[in-house]
């Protein structure tokens, strides 16, 4: 009889361990609104159809040096944006919007909405096509924490 109800005891015990073993998830993924305001993005590197044009010294002086751009989204849908073309630093500020079921952010900084390629705590990249004199561009910039 003892056995028995040493081990009805410990099944019951194991029952309850278990059980409240079994509670919700605390450890929710941020959402791409919470890890887009996390913190300023610093533009690392810049692909023009595909091809790195990081330090390509056109695009540096008569489009964007991606190394000397920052973004910072905040969470009331504002956002600035600095960069510098040329010799000459520019800052940019607007409002932001996620759209198409938060793969695209809408903001005026690329002229259009803009694809959210990849975005974790530490990397932001973003992609835009434009047609320039009949032909598509691809414009992709990675941005690290």
């Amino acid at each position: 009889m003892n056995k028995f109800r040493l081990l009805s005891f410990l099944f019951a015990a194991f029952m309850l361990l278990t059980l409240a073993s079994c509670g919700k998830d605390d450890d929710a993924e941020p959402s791409k609104r919470d890890l887009l305001t996390a913190q300023t993005w610093r533009g690392d590197k810049l692909y023009i159809d595909g091809v790195e044009a990081t330090n390509n010294p056109y695009v540096i002086d008569y489009f964007i040096d991606i190394k000397g751009t920052t973004l910072k989204f905040e969470k009331d849908r504002t956002y600035t944006a600095i960069y510098t073309v040329g010799d000459e630093k520019e800052t940019e500020s607007g409002t932001w919007d996620l759209k198409n079921n938060d793969q695209q952010i809408a903001f005026a900084f690329l002229s259009q909405d803009t694809d959210i390629k990849r975005l974790t705590k530490d990397n932001l990249d973003i992609a835009a096509t434009f047609e320039e004199d009949g032909e598509k561009i691809t414009i992709e910039m990675r941005f690290i924490k």
